[in-house]
């Protein structure tokens, strides 16, 4: 006589930042209607290879990555969505993280009103230029 194994396989539970995500999902996906370099899929799987971060509030939510340049490194927000206010609470341990890993700036690029929303936070207007081809 043989018996085969009925017990149900054990679901692996999410990881914190999985669960992050499915709850900010719609305001990454609000974000991501203002760019075509990442989609949904992208986020969530450089998120998981550990190559961006993120920052969940209670309504709202930061992507960040860093970038290394010959002289420095520098944090970079992808994403910042949902409540303002909230964010801009957020910031200050963006920041502590960036210094923490040895970053010299942070760089923000976004829609034009955002540089009104966080002068106040030190932020100053960079151009930056650019051509599709």
């Amino acid at each position: 006589m043989t018996t085969a194994e009925t017990s149900q396989q054990q679901q692996q539970s999410k990881e914190d930042w999985e669960i992050e995500f499915d709850r900010l999902e719609h305001h990454i996906k609000r974000a991501l209607q203002h760019q075509d370099m990442y989609n949904l899929t992208d986020i969530k799987e450089n998120i998981r290879q550990a190559r961006l971060h993120i920052w969940g509030g209670k309504n709202s939510v930061m992507i960040t990555y860093f970038t290394e340049y010959p002289r420095y490194k520098v944090l970079n927000i992808l994403i910042g969505a949902g409540d303002f206010k909230e964010l801009e609470k957020m910031f200050s341990s963006v920041e502590k993280f960036a210094k923490q890993f040895g970053c010299k700036k942070i760089f923000l690029g976004g829609r034009k009103g955002w540089l009104r929303k966080i002068k106040h936070l030190g932020f100053e207007k960079l151009h930056f230029i650019e051509k599709e081809i």
